[in-house]
């Protein structure tokens, strides 16, 4: 591990730069520390640790030891904090820490600080998104600074770098020190209606009166007039070894002028995806799952309606060796006829009418490095699967209007809901593309096979919730239990996402009851009046399968309770009342 501590400290001021890029941008501080409790890296009040040994007892120590995360909103109050040396003297509002993982043992701590109120309220509010990019920056950390000495003008415009910038939703253009761009976001991009190809390298006043830069480029702000820019940003300076490397610029709307009719949305992006589920068929799913990710072969994902085939996609990508490039979806079902070509390949400027001016990117040539995922690859036309073919064939791509190849590096999965084999049988689906996208099959399980994973996906979509809603809901009565594990869940997945999200609206602590569900879950039958046996049948089922996956010890008895959200006690008299009929009815059959 020597070598690994060595390489992690020469980089000491390339992961300084990294942390002094993503605090103008996120708003919170960020922390490095080694696996001595040496503060490697830090902003605002904490750089001044920078150097000097941690805590002992504090969380960091722990979480230095135990290789486990930890988020803590109400500093010097919980048990850890009272064993801390410095606990007197902590200014911390919030904490929100991944540690640093190397073959699995722990190397050292990521993590975003809180000193103040506004602090605390933020990182509150996005606790989700700030832990999963904490679990990203810990792996990109890891990935990049542990293996060799890495300098700023190596990382700064690196795929791994473009994928934690891409994974923040804000606007954000880095450039060096003669106001070259080196790296822009996709939310950048859409904002600036540009692409990241074009923009590389050129000045930042290439925008124009676009954007109204505040402070750090008088050169460019002479003639400007903040009333006529869609966007501001500030730009901030980037130190490597205290010298001025570049600029850091967060995009934001310009409140000056008038609003713009124009909206944007961006949906989020998953850090670390995360498949919840301990049933046969997850588990079964999950161990294949790690098989075929470290692989390139193409792999066609089948199931249901709101089974979750996506997250299987982004799950495999992000334990792939590109999950530091692209990942890129594509709903095929929603491509126009007339839009299929240049959605996909891209087109060079003044290609047809109408044709943006700096052309277009298409999806394929995105997901270079990465990989593209095509969902409802089911309901594309024949033509646009013809289109798709070609390009399979050398994974060579030519734009619209454009004369020069381009060869591009991509892993493609695909996904459907549809029966492709009787497609093929009626003329709906090509066999030949067929075959090229079916070299591993993956079979998303729908919910009705997976019952056991519904007090787990309940619990997760709750606390979830909690979390958006400012909410307290501590799950649901054992009557509306045996209820949801009745239901047919035809939706699946996204349908039970959606039930809890009902219920997190209408009842925001205690317990949610059959008052708390949605009412278009009743319209068929009430199964409770109508189905007295079965529902206490099927308690029965739940303690069973809760038992054979914890155990019949005193600890995983706990953990079965635990799982059931029921007491300890609750558990015991059931297995009594079930070990009691048992018997029972072994007597009157002899």
């Amino acid at each position: 591990m020597l070598m690994q501590q060595d390489n992690i400290s020469q980089n000491r001021f390339s992961i300084q730069a990294l942390c002094n890029i993503l605090q103008p941008v996120l708003g919170t501080e960020l922390m490095v520390v080694d696996q001595s409790l040496i503060a490697l890296a830090g902003t605002g009040p904490y750089e001044k640790n920078v150097g000097s040994r941690r805590p002992l007892e504090s969380y960091v120590d722990v979480s230095l030891k135990s290789g486990e995360s930890f988020q803590i909103n109400a500093p010097r109050e919980t048990e850890q904090c009272l064993r801390c040396e410095f606990r007197r003297h902590c200014i911390y509002t919030s904490v929100i820490s991944c540690p640093l993982l190397y073959r699995d043992q722990t190397v050292g701590l990521f993590g975003f600080l809180g000193y103040d109120g506004t602090q605390q309220k933020m990182m509150k509010d996005k606790t989700l998104f700030l832990a999963g990019l904490a679990e990203n920056m810990a792996k990109y950390i890891v990935n990049s600074f542990f293996t060799h000495e890495l300098f700023y003008s190596d990382f700064v415009s690196s795929s791994g770098m473009n994928n934690i910038v891409n994974s923040i939703e804000v606007g954000i253009i880095i450039t060096d020190t003669k106001d070259n761009i080196v790296n822009i976001n996709q939310f950048a991009e859409k904002m600036l209606n540009s692409n990241r190809k074009e923009c590389l390298g050129k000045k930042i006043d290439m925008f124009g009166r676009e954007l109204e830069i505040d402070g750090a480029f008088p050169k460019l702000n002479t003639k400007r007039n903040t009333h006529q820019s869609k966007y501001v940003a500030k730009a901030n300076l980037i130190l490597y070894k205290d010298q001025p490397v570049g600029k850091v610029l967060r995009l934001q709307n310009n409140e000056n002028r008038r609003p713009s009719s124009k909206i944007y949305s961006f949906n989020k992006i998953e850090i670390k995806p995360r498949i919840i589920g301990i049933s046969k068929p997850i588990l079964k799913l999950k161990k294949i799952i790690t098989k075929i990710a470290v692989n390139d072969s193409r792999i066609l994902i089948t199931g249901d309606t709101g089974t979750g085939k996506e997250l299987i996609a982004r799950l495999i990508h992000y334990d792939s060796p590109r999950h530091l490039g692209p990942f890129v979806a594509l709903n095929c079902g929603a491509l126009p006829e007339t839009l299929i070509e240049s959605e996909l390949f891209g087109y060079e400027k003044g290609a047809f009418t109408d044709a943006k001016k700096a052309g277009k990117v298409g999806k394929f040539e995105l997901a270079d490095k990465g990989t593209i995922f095509l969902d409802e690859i089911g309901n594309l036309s024949l033509t646009g699967q013809a289109k798709i073919l070609r390009i399979l064939d050398n994974n060579i791509l030519e734009k619209i209007g454009g004369t020069t190849p381009i060869e591009i590096d991509i892993r493609l999965i695909s996904a459907t809901n549809k029966d492709l084999p009787q497609m093929i049988k009626k003329g709906l689906f090509l066999e030949d593309l067929y075959y090229r996208l079916n070299v591993v099959q993956l079979v998303a399980p729908p919910l009705r096979e997976r019952k056991p994973d519904i007090p787990l996906l309940l619990d997760f979509f709750i606390k979830e919730n909690n979390l958006r809603f400012s909410g307290n809901l501590k799950g649901f009565t054992n009557e509306a239990m045996v209820y949801l594990l009745h239901f047919q869940w035809d939706g699946n997945v996204r349908e039970l996402k959606n039930v809890a999200e009902y219920a997190c609206n209408v009842k925001n602590s205690g317990l949610a009851g059959l008052d708390d569900l949605p009412p278009y879950m009743f319209q068929s039958m009430n199964i409770l009046e109508k189905n007295v046996q079965r529902i206490i049948n099927t308690e029965n089922l739940m303690v069973e399968e809760a038992i054979r996956i914890f155990g019949n010890s005193t600890t995983g008895k706990q953990k079965a309770a635990k799982y059931l959200g029921i007491s300890l006690s609750t558990l015991y008299r059931r297995l009594t009342a079930k070990s009691t009929k048992e018997k029972r009815s072994y007597t009157d059959s002899t």
